[in-house]
């Protein structure tokens, strides 16, 4: 009530500042939770909400009819205005949405025990969906700041076509976390990349063509690729291009799979009895390799893999998550009370969809 009553006054004293109001945005039991996840939510209102509401104006303009709905951190959808008190809840939107596509690629699969392994150029973004069902946690950390929001539970590791490898003190090679970028890139897209990445190996094997590639946006270079991993890798630790370029891919993988046995062993699921679903860009390159390191029974790589969170948003229900707490040792517990707090959020809920 007082943070309430705060916020009231505060938007009569400055009627256009954002406020972001914690009862509101995480209305949940832990004071730096919560403090951490409004705290981040007003420093990404101001930009985000006045650029989705110009860029609904504008598709409006040209003649959409129907609102537009944004992918939020629990894999489901909500409008503009829905989410424009707390865009925080955005953060996630791009690899939650593959809830969506997993729900689709289940019918095609036939099968409801999926694990995604989604790689791009900097990252991997793992999921497990179980009997149809993807988990879900109510919290979260971004660069080390905690959520307290209702988010899919996704593990994240530095792992992606852009990722360098080089040599450490110790005399041992490495893969990652680090990673080119799409500018300068790979050594060997030769616009200014000097160190070997996971693409200039799968160039050096010949799992890949030289050449242009995207409508000769991107070529790549053999010579490049290969000058990059004789200097930084083979000349250092003694071996030949082609031996530095598999490990390479070999310490990735390696890591790959320590990050799908996170959301899969270390959670008590047995992904023998999972179809793993290789997508992204680089995804389709690791499947076989990890899925055999797994012992999954199948891997599934979509025609369009790497379209994968895309093509999810497209197959992302409309949802809502609520949340409301209350204090009450739990023998001494009202049900009725229960009751009708839960009557209130069903309520909310009803309004809002």
């Amino acid at each position: 009530a007082h943070e309430q009553a705060a916020a009231a006054l505060l938007e009569k004293l400055l009627p256009d500042a954002w406020i972001s109001v914690s009862s509101a945005i995480a209305p949940v039991v832990g004071e730096y939770e919560r403090s951490s996840t409004t705290a981040l939510n007003a420093a990404v209102a101001p930009r985000t909400v006045g650029y989705l509401r110009r860029l609904e104006q504008r598709l409006r303009d040209l003649g959409l009819r129907k609102h537009m709905l944004l992918i939020q951190n629990n894999g489901g959808a909500a409008s503009v205005e829905q989410v424009a008190s707390k865009p925080v809840t955005l953060l996630l939107s791009g690899p939650a949405a593959g809830v969506g596509a997993l729900t689709s690629y289940s019918r095609a699969i036939g099968s409801d025990d999926l694990i995604s392994m989604e790689i791009g150029g900097t990252s991997c973004d793992a999921m497990l969906m179980a009997g149809g069902q993807v988990a879900v946690t109510d919290e979260f950390q971004v660069a080390g700041y905690h959520l307290a929001l209702p988010s899919i539970d996704i593990h994240t590791i530095g792992a992606g076509g852009g990722t360098i490898a080089g040599v450490d003190g110790a005399g041992l090679m490495y893969a990652g976390p680090a990673g080119a970028g799409a500018v300068p890139g790979p050594a060997a897209y030769g616009i200014g990349g000097t160190e070997p990445t996971v693409t200039d190996a799968q160039l050096v094997l010949g799992r890949l063509r030289p050449g242009p590639y995207a409508g000769g946006s991107v070529t790549l270079h053999r010579d490049r690729a290969r000058e990059a991993m004789e200097r930084v890798l083979a000349t250092p630790l003694g071996i030949d291009v082609e031996s530095a370029a598999a490990g390479i891919i070999r310490l990735v993988e390696q890591n790959l799979l320590h990050a799908v046995q996170r959301i899969s062993i270390e959670r008590g699921h047995d992904p023998r009895r999972f179809v793993l679903v290789a997508c992204g860009g680089a995804g389709p390159m690791h499947g076989a390799s990890v899925g055999r390191l797994l012992g999954c029974a199948k891997v599934y790589i979509p025609r369009l893999s790497g379209a994968f969170c895309a093509i999810g948003m497209l197959h992302s229900n409309v949802r809502h998550d609520l949340v409301r707490v209350t204090f009450a040792p739990l023998d001494d517990a009202d049900p009725y009370q229960l009751d009708r707090r839960f009557a209130e959020m069903e309520a909310d809920a009803r309004e809002m969809l």
